[in-house]
């Protein structure tokens, strides 16, 4: 018997009793309930927009009551360009292990994510001019 069914043969039964991190009570936002509004102090209502950027994606919470929304992302923005940084990240892992857009496309339909950037070159842009940057600055340092 290999050694792997041994160890899980040993492990059998319930790991942790008690000792949930979350609970089914607190893990979902019921907004008419937890959120309130600041102009009236009644419940909002809480939608996901369509327009997201790739893994970025766009809140609003809407008053039940009065007219007071409020809308707000997810991830942030690079400065002058309408590119959230989550994407940027996502593309740099994804090279970082090795993997490319198809992977990425592969793990965020598993993860239940909203669909990655199509288009990495961009990003790839904005990487490569990060890294010449870093490691113009680390040379300098070195000498």
């Amino acid at each position: 018997m290999p050694r792997s069914r041994k160890v899980f043969k040993k492990r059998k039964g319930t790991f942790f009793k008690g000792r949930n991190i979350t609970s089914s009570s607190n893990s979902t936002l019921d907004a008419d309930n937890d959120v309130r509004c600041k102009k009236c102090d009644n419940g909002m209502d809480m939608q996901v927009l369509k327009n997201n950027s790739g893994l970025a994606i766009s809140f609003v919470l809407k008053c039940c009551v009065c007219p007071y929304r409020v809308e707000f992302s997810s991830s942030d923005y690079h400065e002058g360009t309408q590119r959230a940084t989550v994407n940027t990240r996502y593309v740099y892992v994804m090279r970082s292990i090795g993997r490319g857009a198809e992977a990425g496309r592969m793990f965020c339909a598993l993860m239940n994510l909203p669909q990655p950037p199509t288009r990495f070159t961009p990003y790839n842009k904005r990487l490569l001019n990060a890294v010449k940057l870093v490691s113009e600055e680390t040379m300098q340092k070195a000498t």
